[in-house]
């Protein structure tokens, strides 16, 4: 009985040191992806057509109009209510579908691979008080 507690005691530290770290780590990227993209955010916009240009005006988060052109193959009724997705750091950069979040796949990992880290040191603190 005694050889399976220090077993297991050794199968613990190692999941704890192989989860706790990575763990964090990808965390730790996933939270600095998600900073560099941006803080992007919505606006109501609207479709418009004059002096041969067509394209969305919207109002930014300063309450400045803002514009963004479109080739006029791509052009939109005049008129049109759009959900406009804007960089609030930069709203010349825009786009009409929601931004992907960045970071997802570093985050769950991280978030598994922490959560196996916590939980092998917990057994590991268990095992040691056997």
């Amino acid at each position: 009985m005694h050889d399976a507690v220090d077993a297991l005691g050794v199968i613990s530290e190692f999941l704890t040191w192989i989860g706790l770290l990575p763990g964090l780590v990808l965390l730790l990227a996933a939270w600095v992806m998600r900073r560099a993209q941006g803080a992007w955010t919505t606006a109501d916009g609207v479709a418009f057509a004059a002096a041969g240009k067509a394209g969305y005006r919207w109002y930014d988060h300063r309450f400045q109009i803002q514009e963004a052109l479109v080739p006029s193959a791509e052009a939109p009724v005049p008129g049109t209510d759009v959900v406009v997705y804007y960089d609030r750091r930069n709203p010349r950069r825009w786009q009409l579908e929601p931004p992907p979040v960045a970071g997802q796949v570093p985050r769950i990992l991280g978030r598994i691979l922490t959560a196996v880290g916590v939980v092998s040191a917990l057994a590991g603190i268990i095992l040691m008080a056997v």
